[in-house]
């Protein structure tokens, strides 16, 4: 089944990592907490796309 509570609670998450990542970027404090982010990030899209893809799969109608 398509998780609509998984694809909507995302975007959200990723905005709050988006916006501590660019200001620990502007700021210039820490560079490894930046590139943690980062890696954060990549980590948090992939479950993303995959669900995305399992929805509109679903919606295709394709099994």
């Amino acid at each position: 089944m398509c998780g609509r509570r998984t694809v909507f609670s995302f975007p959200f998450f990723f905005l709050v990592i988006c916006y501590c990542c660019l200001y620990v970027y502007i700021v210039g404090s820490c560079i490894f907490l930046y590139c943690f982010c980062v890696i954060a990030i990549k980590i948090v899209l992939r479950p993303l796309f995959s669900e995305l893809q399992n929805c509109k799969i679903e919606l295709l109608g394709i099994n």
